[in-house]
C-alpha cells in the first residue's frame, strides 16, 4: 500500500530523535528489509545514474573528488556518504551542499510510515537503512543527473547495494569490522566485491594480493572489465608537488588535488578512472572538468588543517585514521606534507578497534619527535576507555596524559604546542567530529545529537 505523499512533518529535532532511535536495531547485513522499504516509498533507486564506491580507506575522499568532477562537468549531483562529522545533514548533499533542515525533516516524515510498516513484519529497519532510503528519495525528488554513493558497511549486503550503478570503484581494502565482514582479508574483499554487477565496469585502487585475487575472480565471473591503479591507469607524483594522471584513455599533467597529502593522488586517480568509465557510458566529462574538479575537491577531517596554535608555523590537523592501515598512511602523509618539530597527538577510538595496531605508528612518531600524547574519548557509547588507550600509548614509550573530554584534550595539546609543533587529532571519526565542532563552532550547524553514527 502506498504511503501518503505529504505526511505530517515534525520539527527537525523530533524527526532526528526518531531516526536515531533506530540505532537500537544495530547494524544488519540483509537486503530484504531495505528493499521492501524502498518499494513502499516508490523505488526511488530505479533509473538513478550512479557511481557506487566501496572499500576500507579513502572511500569518502574518492567520493568527494568524483562528485566535484561531475559537478564541474555541468551535472546536478547527489552525494551520499557516512558517517557525518558534526551535522547529520552532511550525509546527503545536492550540488555540494548539505540538505536543508526543512527537507531533512520532511524526508523523515515521508519515510517513517514505510519504516514502521516494514518493521511490523519483524524485519526491523536500521538507522542506516532508513537514512539510505531518505537519500535516494531526495535524489529522485531533486531530479539529479548523477549520484555518487558510498557504501556503509561492506558492500554485498549493504543497503546502498540496491542501486544499479553505471560504474563501481573499490578503494584500498584492509582488515575492518571483522565480526561482521569476516576474519580474513579475502573474506572482507568478498563483501566489498559484492557491489560488482554484470554490465557495470569497475576501477580499483592497488590492493593486497588476497583482495586483488578476489576482485579479479568476481569481475571474471561477471564478465566485466576491472581496471587497477598501477596496472591499467597510473598516478605519478611530481617532485615539485601535484601528480600526473595516465588514465584509461585520457591523460592529464600537473594535477593539483584540493585534499592534502600525497596519498590523495591515489584517491584522485581512482575517481578520475571512475569518471572515465561514466563517460564511456554516456556522460560528457571534459578534461578541463576533470582537472578543475580534482583541484576544487574538499573533504573535512582528512588531513585537514583547522587552525594555527600560534603566530608561527604550528598547526592543528584532523584526520579520521580509524584502522591500522590508515594510521600508517597518515604518518607518511604528515612527513610528506608538513614540517614540524614535535608531534602532539590527541587520540581516541571505538572499543571494537585493534588499539595496539592503530596506536603503534602514531606513538612512534610522537616518541621520535619528543612530543606528547593525550588519550581521550568521544561522547559515544561505543568509545574505548581513554585509560586503556593511555596505557597502550605509555607502553609504546609516549609521554601521555588521559583527559576524557575531547574539547579539554584538544585544548591541552594546543597549550603544550610551540610555534614549530604540530597538533594531530586522529582516530575515530566520532573524535574528529567533536574536535571540529569545538575548533570551528561557527563553520557548522549545531549537531542535533552528539556524535555521528
Amino acid at each position: 500500500m502506498a504511503i501518503p505523499r505529504e505526511p505530517r512533518t515534525l520539527p527537525l529535532d523530533d524527526s532526528l530523535e526518531y531516526l536515531y532511535a533506530l540505532r537500537r536495531f544495530g547494524m544488519k547485513l540483509d537486503l530484504e528489509a531495505p528493499r521492501r522499504l524502498l518499494e513502499r516509498i516508490g523505488s526511488p533507486e530505479r533509473g538513478l545514474r550512479a557511481l557506487h564506491i566501496a572499500g576500507t580507506n579513502g572511500k569518502g575522499s574518492t567520493a568527494a573528488i568524483a562528485e566535484s568532477i561531475l559537478r564541474r562537468a555541468g551535472y546536478r549531483t547527489g552525494l551520499y556518504t557516512s558517517p557525518h562529522l558534526v551535522d547529520f545533514a552532511e550525509r546527503i548533499r545536492i550540488d555540494g551542499r548539505a540538505i536543508g533542515r526543512r527537507d531533512l525533516a520532511r524526508l523523515v516524515a515521508r519515510v517513517r510510515p514505510a519504516v514502521e510498516e516494514v518493521s511490523r513484519d519483524r524485519r526491523r529497519i536500521t538507522f542506516f537503512e532508513a537514512t539510505t532510503a531518505m537519500a535516494l528519495l531526495h535524489f529522485a525528488e531533486q531530479k539529479i543527473d548523477v549520484a555518487v554513493i558510498e557504501t556503509g558497511l561492506g558492500g554485498r549486503l549493504d543497503a546502498t547495494n540496491l542501486v544499479r550503478p553505471r560504474a563501481c570503484a573499490i578503494t584500498p581494502i584492509a582488515l575492518e569490522h571483522q565480526k561482521q565482514l569476516g576474519r580474513t582479508l579475502g573474506a572482507i574483499a568478498r563483501e566489498k566485491a559484492g557491489i560488482l554487477k554484470e554490465g557495470v565496469p569497475v576501477v580499483s585502487a592497488p590492493q593486497p594480493p588476497a583482495a586483488r585475487a578476489v576482485l579479479a575472480r568476481r569481475a571474471r565471473a561477471l564478465g566485466i572489465p576491472l581496471a587497477i591503479l598501477g596496472r591499467d591507469f597510473h598516478a605519478r607524483l611530481r617532485p615539485s608537488g601535484g601528480f600526473d594522471y595516465e588514465g584509461l584513455g585520457r591523460s592529464l599533467q600537473g594535477l593539483r588535488c584540493g585534499l592534502a597529502g600525497p596519498h590523495q593522488a591515489q584517491n584522485a586517480a581512482v575517481a578520475l578512472a571512475a569518471c572515465e568509465r561514466l563517460a564511456e557510458r554516456g556522460l560528457r566529462i571534459a578534461l578541463d572538468a576533470m582537472r578543475r574538479g580534482v583541484a576544487a575537491s574538499r573533504w573535512p577531517g582528512r588531513l585537514e588543517v583547522v587552525r594555527r596554535t600560534g603566530q608561527g608555523r604550528s598547526r592543528v590537523v584532523l584526520d579520521g585514521a580509524h584502522n591500522p592501515a590508515a594510521a600508517r598512511a597518515l604518518i607518511q602523509a604528515l612527513r610528506a606534507t608538513f614540517t614540524y618539530r614535535r608531534l602532539l597527538l590527541v587520540f581516541g577510538a571505538m572499543a571494537d578497534k585493534d588499539h595496539r595496531a592503530l596506536v603503534r605508528p602514531l606513538a612512534r612518531e610522537v616518541v621520535r619527535t619528543g612530543g606528547m600524547a593525550v588519550a581521550t574519548a568521544p561522547t559515544f557509547e561505543r568509545s574505548a576507555d581513554p585509560r586503556s588507550i593511555g596505557a597502550i600509548l605509555r607502553t609504546a614509550r609516549a609521554r601521555t596524559e588521559v583527559i576524557p573530554s575531547v574539547p579539554a584534550a584538544v585544548d591541552r595539546a594546543i597549550r603544550a604546542a610551540g610555534d614549530e609543533d604540530l597538533v594531530l587529532v586522529a582516530g575515530s571519526l566520532y573524535l574528529i567530529g567533536e574536535a571540529r565542532a569545538h575548533l570551528l563552532p561557527s563553520s557548522t550547524r549545531r549537531p542535533v545529537l552528539p556524535g555521528p553514527v
